[in-house]
């Protein structure tokens, strides 16, 4: 093992890093020539949406229904980001699907970094290799869904965090308030990480002060307002309610959670029952009846969650399964809706497509429990910025434990920071004490609470 980390970390290491991000590019830009999905021309859900609304973008509307009347169903940032990919280089379909190879390779280069900074570099090699080939992350990169780019920007996010927390700016502005704005992107391409800022504020909590952290976070959380506000304004002023980042996508999945016909994720039946239980306002035009929708079912699931604890509490397991079940949910989207009455049409037919599913979901609970097993090593009081892998996984499992219905889908945000921690245990990492002249990880009650001045950096 000690021969294996001399080699990762030789002369030649970043030469290998480069080999790891172009070989990970490579194989998506393989996948996406010989996988032909086309939301255009055939009903592809959540892409064939997005498609629409990238294309509208390019024509200078932002984000309007099938009928053309504006709308917030959808989270605008990955419509944003495919858009304006089209405007530089051409509506040309591939051009998004590169987009995703590309946000897939940064999400590698972010983990490298991370593993560099709070481990080695061999763990950040390391875990940046076991990425670049899983294949359940490398499905994704010939759908048009906001899966890749939203891995690279919770990735990115937790860098940032890592770099500042252990600079320790004199002043929290502008440093922070960009920390901010980072979760402010992730927030408008999924709304899921609408919460997030609570992880950095609980670590600056427990490891400086209450007060470090009320005033970290007002900076952070002003950031994160800045970018969320424009848009929360706009469905102000067309829809007239202030919605922070989607009406639908935030309504079915408060539905699919809490309701008598719940099970802990999501299916056919559910989208049925969801559809019988807004029929009443099909006579309704857009965007009233976008907005009543949206109303009814995020009051109607929070009466029920109040009203039926005991189930609720059941549901958890079952969403935490539902969350981590497999990796292969990116394949069932590699295929048009059926007709009705027939099954889904296989990709590269039955047995081939088992074989592919089979490595995806063998490869990823290899990854994830070797992960769990490294989680204790990165809650050392010596570095409490590596806390935020931990914290990062957390957040998600709650979110899909507790909030909304668990989909295996909604786990791939965490899937850089699962190979990184998979990579410290093949490696028997430990993370690295955070060198601090001052001694404010010492103890509690030493953390001060102005921020340490200086760049420091961890021992090499």
């Amino acid at each position: 093992m000690a021969r294996l980390v001399l080699l990762l970390e030789g002369r030649h290491h970043r030469r290998a890093l480069v080999a790891v991000l172009l070989f990970g590019f490579a194989l998506r830009v393989c996948w996406i020539l010989v996988v032909d999905v086309d939301p255009r021309s055939e009903f592809h859900f959540d892409m064939t949406f997005y498609e629409l609304a990238a294309l509208q973008l390019t024509e200078g509307a932002l984000l309007r229904d099938l009928d053309g009347t504006p709308t917030a169903k959808w989270s605008p940032g990955y419509p944003l980001l495919l858009g304006t990919a089209y405007l530089a280089f051409g509506k040309h379909l591939i051009i998004g699907k590169l987009l995703n190879a590309l946000f897939a390779t940064l999400s590698g280069w972010f983990c490298y970094q991370l593993g560099r900074r709070l481990f080695r570099p061999a763990v950040g090699l390391a875990g940046a290799a076991l990425l670049a080939v899983l294949p359940g992350d490398l499905f994704y990169s010939a759908l048009l869904l906001s899966e890749a780019a939203f891995s690279a920007l919770f990735t990115g996010a937790l860098l940032g965090f890592v770099i500042l927390e252990e600079r320790r700016p004199e002043r929290l502005f502008p440093r922070w308030f960009g920390f901010g704005m980072l979760i402010g992107a992730a927030i408008l391409v999924r709304g899921t990480a609408s919460l997030y800022l609570c992880v950095p504020i609980v670590i600056w909590w427990i490891s400086r002060s209450f007060g470090s952290a009320f005033r970290m976070g007002a900076v952070a959380a002003a950031g994160l307002i800045v970018v969320v506000a424009p848009w929360t304004l706009r469905n102000l002023a067309v829809l007239g309610v202030p919605v922070i980042v989607s009406t639908q996508q935030v309504g079915m999945a408060m539905t699919f959670a809490h309701s008598e016909v719940a099970d802990g994720g999501y299916s056919q039946r559910l989208v049925t029952f969801r559809d019988e239980l807004v029929a009443p306002f099909a006579h309704l035009p857009n965007p009233e009846r976008e907005i009543a929708e949206w109303r009814f079912e995020m009051q109607r699931a929070f009466d029920y969650a109040r009203t039926h604890p005991g189930r609720e509490l059941m549901l958890i397991p079952r969403r935490l399964v539902n969350l981590y079940a497999h990796d292969h949910a990116a394949l069932p989207w590699l295929t048009p809706k059926p007709a009705p009455g027939r099954k889904k049409p296989a990709i590269f037919g039955p047995r081939r497509d088992y074989a592919l599913a089979f490595a995806a979901d063998w490869s990823f609970y290899a990854v994830f429990v070797l992960a769990l097993i490294a989680i204790p090593r990165t809650l050392s009081r010596r570095r409490p910025a590596a806390w935020i892998l931990p914290g990062s996984l957390a957040y998600v499992t709650l979110l899909h434990g507790v909030l909304f219905a668990g989909d295996p889908r909604f786990h791939a945000p965490v899937v850089p920071l699962l190979t990184l921690l998979a990579a410290a245990t093949l490696l028997r990492a430990e993370v690295t004490p955070f060198e601090d002249p001052a001694g404010a990880y010492s103890s509690r009650s030493s953390m001060p609470d102005a921020p340490v001045s200086g760049d420091s950096r961890r021992p090499t």
